[in-house]
């Protein structure tokens, strides 16, 4: 892995690397594959603020407010409910296609003349995930927790320190992990997890919107934006 020293450290601290892991006589105290996680989230950000900046110069400084009123994501009082912001923006930014059938981040993409390596593999990683309802099947406490897709039946173990802390085995999540150069992490997660009497009662009702019961969603139906 190719670190420059002002990018992100990838141990997660929010330093520049040559201020960090990369000041002399300091070496990597992380996994590898924990770095790798924690410096492709740091360049996730980025990518995020530059997709946002875009939509609002493209679209119009009120382009995020009234993307949400359109797709009827606001409450009575013309807000987004708590919690909910850290998965619609993802959502709104990689997966909402417009009636031409292109995502925000697709239009970006045919406006840059180069883009980074690293910034493409999440853009490829984004096309590649989708929105479900994920149980959590094992907690690795100051590492990440191994998921199972309960509508596709597929797993990944999602490298986050961070939540370590607080999920546990079988709590529910909202959640848009993506697969990106052999490690997997949160690209969008609610805020709330729920526990196993409230995620059996959105897992029903999820199943019930794609109309299956016991057969595996696919995940192709879990891309499509009015899924």
């Amino acid at each position: 892995m190719s670190i420059g020293r002002n990018d992100p450290c990838p141990c997660g601290s929010g330093r520049k690397y040559k201020h960090c892991h990369g000041a002399p006589g300091r070496g990597p105290s992380v996994p590898p594959e924990i770095a790798r996680a924690n410096a492709l989230k740091a360049r996730d950000m980025q990518l995020g603020d530059r997709l946002l900046r875009f939509a609002r110069g493209r679209h119009g400084p009120h382009w995020l407010h009234d993307v949400l009123g359109a797709t009827d994501l606001l409450d009575d009082a013309g807000d987004l409910p708590g919690g909910e912001l850290s998965i619609v923006i993802p959502w709104l930014l990689h997966h909402r296609a417009d009636a031409a059938g292109l995502t925000l981040a697709g239009e970006w993409s045919r406006a840059q003349r180069r883009i980074e390596p690293d910034d493409r593999l999440l853009l490829e990683s984004y096309a590649a995930a989708w929105m479900s309802i994920w149980e959590v099947v094992e907690v690795e406490t100051g590492r990440g927790s191994r998921l199972t897709d309960v509508l596709t039946g597929q797993g990944r173990f999602v490298e986050d320190v961070s939540s370590t802390s607080t999920l546990q085995r079988f709590d529910t999540l909202l959640a848009i992990p993506i697969t990106c150069d052999g490690v997997s992490f949160f690209g969008g997660l609610h805020a709330q997890p729920l526990p196993p009497r409230f995620g059996s009662a959105a897992t029903t009702a999820a199943k019930r919107l794609c109309r299956v019961r016991t057969r595996p969603v696919a995940p192709e139906k879990l891309r499509d934006p009015e899924m």
